[in-house]
């Protein structure tokens, strides 16, 4: 990959479940653009809909401007808005695409993937170049097609992972969370840290991973806000240790 891309984050995920063990579903989105296109990588959730649309908007851009949507994998929370990117191509690995059409697990939901299917896909590999500075890279096991994108940009190389490392604690521990086989999992952590100076993860914000040294590069804390009366953690105050290095 001779040539660079540029690479800017659209919206930052956020790890987090409730205690009936629901999951936020915030996650990452990002903007790459090279000399070919302009390309998306995940379309994020609805609640990111707006941001994604005012980021793009300071680059110039508009939802109808991007010409390739990067799908790291199809569980809901990573393709909400994919309806915002009619016009683009849309990148998939095929064995993805097979396993949610087929597939009742909870996070694949039918009635977001459906305007997909008339979508125009195209079904990608393993070291696949995509623009120039972009390609593709196998990183099973979180589902059974999970991909992940290195982007060459001027100075560094970054690789948006999706769920392959979902937040902090999977990238340094090698332990996650949603995973058809652990070990695939681990090798597929082992393969992103190896590959990259920097990770964004889908849930989490970017770490610096060179030479094997995690750091956080991207501060990711979120201030939740709730009507009066209404309160969380039975009323005490927020624990975010778990985000914090």
């Amino acid at each position: 990959m001779n040539k660079k891309a540029i690479f800017e984050v659209l919206a930052y995920g956020y790890p987090g479940k409730g205690t009936d063990g629901r999951p936020f579903g915030w996650s990452s989105c990002a903007l790459v653009i090279t000399e070919e296109a302009n390309i998306v990588i995940d379309a994020g959730s609805y609640s990111s809909r707006g941001a994604i649309i005012k980021k793009l908007k300071t680059f110039g851009l508009e939802p109808h401007d991007i010409d390739m949507v990067l799908l790291t994998h199809l569980h809901h929370d990573h393709i909400q808005n994919i309806d915002l990117f009619p016009q683009a191509e849309f990148l998939l690995n095929k064995d993805e695409w097979d396993y949610a059409l087929k597939t009742t697990d909870m996070p694949y939901q039918k009635p977001i993937l459906i305007p997909l299917i008339s979508f125009k896909k195209r079904f990608i590999n393993d070291g696949e170049i995509i623009a120039s500075g972009v390609s593709a890279m196998l990183t099973l096991a979180h589902t059974p097609g999970s991909m992940s994108y290195l982007i060459q940009t001027e100075k560094e190389r970054i690789i948006f992972c999706g769920d392959a490392i979902k937040n902090r604690l999977e990238l340094r521990t090698g332990d996650v969370d949603m995973t058809y086989d652990e070990q695939a999992s681990k090798e597929s952590i082992a393969n992103i840290i190896a590959s990259c100076d920097k990770v964004l993860m889908g849930h989490d914000g970017i770490y610096s991973v060179k030479g094997g040294a995690l750091k956080q590069v991207t501060e990711t804390r979120m201030i939740l806000c709730f009507r009066e009366g209404i309160t969380c953690n039975n009323g005490k105050k927020t624990v975010a240790a778990i985000l914090d290095d």
